[in-house]
């Protein structure tokens, strides 16, 4: 039987929550409306205690670029998942993950070293 880790996405307020299943499952849950997706706010996520999840990125040649949240002391595994594995059930959300700090500017290179990463919510606009 899978075991799930609770994951919630949050600015000021809570936005979404993933569920990431054992058996490489994961699934995005939101209450939000088309507005709020448009905010684009940059989430930080929590573990299940409330502790911030410390965010990195990694990439495989098969599936793509992962995401691995981990907690500051270290005590429990990582929790990873593809980005390309995170639906939302109503069609409306895509999870991505941008630098925390101002990006980059001309040549220079995003702030990822000094800031790290962040989720953001994008809306998903139908292709026609």
């Amino acid at each position: 039987m899978a075991t799930v880790k609770i994951v919630q996405l949050r600015a000021e307020k809570p936005y979404a929550t993933l569920y990431v299943y054992s058996d490489g499952k994961t699934t995005l849950q939101h209450n939000l409306s088309d507005r709020d997706l448009g905010k684009h706010p940059k989430l930080h996520a929590y573990d299940s205690a409330g502790v911030r999840l410390r965010l990195s990125l990694g990439s495989d040649d098969d599936r793509g670029t992962y995401v691995s949240l981990a907690a500051p002391a270290g005590t429990e595994p990582p929790i990873t998942f593809y980005l390309s594995d995170v639906p939302d059930p109503k069609g409306q959300a895509q999870l991505v993950v941008e630098p925390a700090g101002g990006g980059s500017r001309g040549n220079e290179p995003a702030a990822t070293a000094e800031h790290g990463f962040v989720f953001s919510l994008r809306r998903i606009t139908p292709s026609i």
